[in-house]
């Protein structure tokens, strides 16, 4: 479920309302097409300017939690907002995350399948602003 912008970013959320089987893996493949358009577009975009851009695409940072649905008005049932770590901590991913790069949080890394796994490396310990140090991995760029 797309839920909001902020700024120049994008949250999404897989599992909610319900979480289906394969909603993580669903993750994983929603943000490896996001990747591939972004670094379409952004190819696309420089061939049509005058300077050469030294990052190209997007970073994504994707974390496992519970969330709390709160009404942002009284009584409103269609304004609606959610709290919780993973919403902060995805942030921080996507921060230490180069363009072209998914970094997740390691309790996500380990709910995935073998064979996803398999395309991550494990990430140097990340100090993230009022987070803490986390555990996560990456899955590089692809060349």
């Amino acid at each position: 479920m797309f839920y909001q912008f902020v700024g120049d970013e994008v949250i999404g959320l897989f599992g909610f309302p319900d979480r289906k089987p394969g909603y993580l893996e669903d993750a994983v493949n929603c943000a490896k097409a996001l990747l591939d358009i972004g670094a379409s577009t952004s190819e696309h975009w420089e061939r049509r300017i005058d300077r050469v851009q030294d990052k190209h695409g997007l970073h994504i940072g994707i974390a496992l939690g519970e969330l709390g649905l709160l009404p942002l008005r009284p009584f409103a049932r269609s304004h609606i907002g959610f709290i919780g770590d993973s919403l902060n901590m995805s942030a921080r991913l996507m921060a230490d995350a180069e363009a072209g790069e998914i970094v997740v949080s390691n309790a996500f890394y380990h709910s995935l399948q073998e064979e996803l796994q398999a395309e991550f490396i494990e990430n140097q310990p990340l100090v993230a602003k009022n987070v803490g140090t986390l555990r996560s991995w990456r899955r590089l760029a692809e060349h």
